[in-house]
């Protein structure tokens, strides 16, 4: 009886093991360089359980099978690469853009019945909810990745520059704000400046000043010459009727 009971136990365990590595999962990843550039990085771990070919639509034998877009008017594809595993599919979907394009992702506007998207000069702030989506895989989860100044996350984890939402279920919920980095200044500006200024250092309102100076010189030079040519024109008028 102890035998059979130690059995029991043997076989439930393997089936909870198998049932655990084989689960099929997507993590969403995206990485947010300091130029306000999003790299993003979806990988699915498909099991091949979870393939169903009868000619009915089924997401991840979509995933697999098809190409997948970016956006919901199919205009970009992304990157797709699969390949096989001991236990189904991985495919990885990958694709950068500017966050400027944030609003028309396709995983934002097909899994969130609520979605906030707003830009500033100096911050994006991402807020979704209403998560209906987690029947797709038996675990989903999101990793964000940046350097920049993160003003606020509800994150599940957050250990250095990642960010960890996971365990996702329905009515998940996604809150994010970045600060955009201020436009650096080229160094080489400051040298143009000085090259500008001379040798002396002149600043910019000492050369207006001296430019104005010229044109005004330039100007009376100019009148001074006229006044003389007009002069000789009728000194040469005045010689001939003279003359005559």
């Amino acid at each position: 009886m102890k035998i059979k009971y130690l059995f029991l136990l043997f076989v439930l365990f393997l089936g909870f093991s198998f049932t655990n590595v084989s689960a099929s999962s997507i993590n969403y990843n995206l990485q947010i360089d300091k130029d306000m550039f999003f790299h993003e990085n979806i990988v699915y771990n498909v099991d091949s359980k979870d393939i169903k070919r009868d000619g009915t639509y089924h997401f991840l034998t979509y995933i697999v099978d098809k190409p997948v877009y970016f956006d919901l008017d199919e205009s970009v594809r992304y990157k797709k690469s699969r390949s096989t595993t001991s236990t189904g599919y991985k495919v990885t979907l990958r694709h950068d853009y500017s966050y400027m394009f944030l609003s028309k992702t396709r995983i934002i506007n097909e899994c969130f019945t609520n979605k906030t998207i707003r830009t500033s000069y100096n911050y994006v702030s991402v807020t979704l909810s209403d998560f209906y989506c987690a029947h797709r895989a038996d675990n989903i989860k999101v990793v964000i990745n940046t350097s920049l100044d993160v003003l606020a996350s509800n994150a599940t984890t957050h250990n250095g520059n990642s960010y960890v939402w996971d365990n996702i279920s329905n009515n998940f919920s996604l809150r994010f704000k970045v600060q955009i980095p201020p436009i650096e200044e080229d160094p080489m500006d400051h040298i143009h400046d000085d090259e500008d200024s001379g040798e002396s250092g002149q600043s910019t309102t000492t050369q207006k000043k001296h430019a104005n100076k010229v044109v005004i010189l330039s100007l009376i030079a100019g009148f001074v010459i006229f006044l003389l040519c007009g002069f000789v024109l009728l000194k040469r008028k005045k010689d001939q009727l003279d003359n005559f």
